[in-house]
């Protein structure tokens, strides 16, 4: 298959992958807790807050959530927390909910760009093999940021890409 047919397939099947709006917690006591959800988690991690512990981290399990100080919780009372965001963002990574992996709306930094690309050209053993939905919007989300200047590194890994 050549480049420009994988290209097709890739946008073919990464359009059918939903992205969401990408949010945050506002009023976060002590400031910011650098994460962006889909709007269903972070309404989810604000429960968190008002009951009086923090969201779980990406790697965290929820039944190890860590409780607010007494300080946080004060703060939570007075300014409580809300869902923020619901715009486009940049991103130095792949835009996902921090809490579900779901895709959001964003772009690529010029360094999420290259992460990206050194990723795909890392990919010697098997190829970059496009199993599933996800994995083509993964790909198109980056080709679709990567300017003109990436387009032999593009090209190199749309010669890596087989479909599973």
């Amino acid at each position: 298959m050549r480049n420009e047919e994988k290209l097709v397939k890739l946008r073919e099947m990464g359009n059918r992958v939903t992205e969401s709006p990408d949010h945050w917690i506002g009023g976060y006591p002590d400031g910011d807790n650098a994460e962006v959800y889909c709007r269903t988690c972070c309404e989810k991690n604000i429960k968190h807050l008002m009951n009086g512990f923090h969201p779980p981290l990406p790697v965290q399990k929820e039944e190890a959530l860590l409780p607010l100080s007494d300080e946080d919780k004060e703060e939570i009372h007075f300014t409580p927390p809300f869902v923020d965001g619901g715009w486009s963002s940049e991103y130095d990574g792949l835009p996902m909910c921090a809490s579900c992996s779901a895709p959001l709306t964003g772009t690529l930094t010029d360094e999420g760009i290259a992460n990206e690309i050194a990723h795909y050209l890392k990919c010697e053993d098997n190829g970059v093999v496009i199993s599933s939905e996800r994995n083509a919007w993964d790909l198109i989300t980056l080709i679709s940021n990567a300017g003109s200047q990436y387009s032999n590194d593009i090209g190199k890994i749309l010669e890596k890409v087989s479909f599973q």
